[in-house]
């Protein structure tokens, strides 16, 4: 038995727009791209983009965002968004649109058929930077080992990327009077004083995923916590999941959930290199119990998932029965029209 539990949480509600329909303030939506690679689809890729920014922030709010395929050249090779409408207390984007290119005659672009894992990346990288009172985490990246992904825009990455500007970074009166001088001036609990550069609507920081510098071709930008911190101040959201990556998060995507748990599953009752971090993360050398608990006791980031989304861990109660079943392969689902 499955059991989703209730919390507050933002919702991205992604709308599609099919060829012949009209992309908000953009225009007439087009056919996909055909230089592509990846064999996945538009869709499923902006479903896992909203999905990882709605683990992030929990406070109690709705963005719309339509998006389709578009020839955005030469503003963009990948895509880009285009505002809509703001609302009110506390001044935010509540509706927007995204258009990724249909007309990439310069860059192929890597169609992720599996966004939810990272199995096509390899190597992964993080970095700090200080921004006024210490480090903050600014990098993180995953270089291309798939022949697919190698030579091609990321297009979740792009995604991920479109969706934070209607987060906050994109030129509502509320981010010019914030950047007016230059930069986000950082007033959370626990980071106040940190000083963010921006450049235009992006961070002027070397390496974030809302970064004015363009990532390396190929790899794979994720959601750092100056990303995070830039778009709650902006936003005034107050439920961020900021802090250090949890345990329990072994395939380094920033948060634990589905994937961790079929890693801890799929190698359950086995004995490992000590310190394995793919399937062990207690490090005793073997895969069990603590290691269970471990990565459901961090379950997205410490945030529980939405029932909205139907997005589920085991009751204590019914961990037996699923070890007996074995590994599972599960999806995390959203609703969108």
């Amino acid at each position: 038995m499955l059991t989703p539990l209730s919390v507050t949480a933002i919702t991205i509600d992604t709308r599609f727009i099919p060829e012949g329909g009209t992309l908000p303030g953009v225009g007439t939506a087009r056919g996909p791209s055909t230089n592509t690679s990846g064999g996945g689809n538009l869709q499923d890729i902006m479903e896992a983009a909203a999905y990882v920014w709605e683990q992030l922030i929990t406070d109690d709010f709705t963005l719309t965002l339509a998006y389709g395929w578009y020839p955005t050249e030469p503003t963009s090779f990948s895509g880009f968004h285009h505002k809509i409408r703001v609302g009110d207390d506390p001044p935010r984007e509540i509706a927007a649109s995204i258009a990724f290119n249909s007309n990439n005659s310069t860059y192929r672009l890597f169609l992720d058929s599996s966004p939810e894992d990272n199995a096509e990346f390899g190597t992964y990288t993080e970095d700090e930077t200080e921004l006024g009172t210490g480090l903050v985490n600014t990098k993180r990246d995953f270089s291309p080992i798939s022949a697919d992904a190698i030579g091609s825009i990321d297009l979740f990455s792009t995604a991920m990327h479109e969706i934070g500007h209607a987060l906050g970074l994109v030129p509502w009166p509320f981010f010019e009077d914030e950047t007016a001088d230059g930069d986000i001036d950082v007033q959370l609990p626990g980071y106040e004083g940190v000083v963010i550069p921006v450049d235009g609507a992006h961070i002027d920081v070397v390496g974030p995923m809302m970064s004015s510098t363009g990532r390396t071709l190929g790899h794979r930008r994720w959601i750092t916590e100056v990303d995070l911190l830039a778009v709650c101040q902006l936003s005034q959201f107050a439920g961020c999941a900021l802090g250090e990556v949890f345990d329990g998060d072994l395939d380094g995507d920033g948060f634990v959930g589905i994937n961790d748990l079929n890693l801890v599953l799929a190698n359950w009752n086995q004995n490992v290199p000590p310190a394995d971090p793919a399937s062990d993360p207690s490090g005793d050398g073997f895969v069990g119990i603590d290691d269970l608990n471990l990565v459901l006791g961090n379950w997205n980031g410490g945030i529980p998932p939405q029932a909205s989304h139907a997005n589920t861990i085991p009751e204590p109660a019914s961990i037996s029965v699923l070890l007996l079943a074995g590994p599972l392969c599960l999806r995390r689902t959203r609703h969108h029209r």
